[in-house]
């Protein structure tokens, strides 16, 4: 899932994962939110909105169960797993 960017409404950038129907959200204060079990159509309209705070605030943040997460802590706990797993895997069969 990409990042798309917005800068603009006090919004940096958002992306939306259709597999786990989450959207997230990075603020240009650095605060990120996760909203869980988006609907892709309303995902869809907030990134294409001309004014994505308003629409943030009046069809997202009251109506969609929100977390604070770290945006690039996943992808870089992902990246050691995979290289862990990789040592194993050779370990195991050298």
């Amino acid at each position: 899932m990409e990042w798309r960017d917005i800068r603009r409404d006090g919004i940096r950038r958002a992306r939306f994962d259709r597999r786990s129907r989450a959207l997230e959200i990075e603020f240009s204060s650095g605060r990120a939110m996760r909203f869980a079990a988006m609907d892709e159509e309303v995902a869809r309209r907030f990134l294409a909105s001309s004014s994505p705070m308003s629409f943030f605030r009046n069809e997202i943040e009251e109506e969609y169960e929100g977390t604070e997460f770290e945006p690039g802590k996943e992808e870089k706990e992902g990246k050691a797993s995979r290289e862990d797993a990789e040592k194993l895997w050779n370990s195991l069969f050298k």
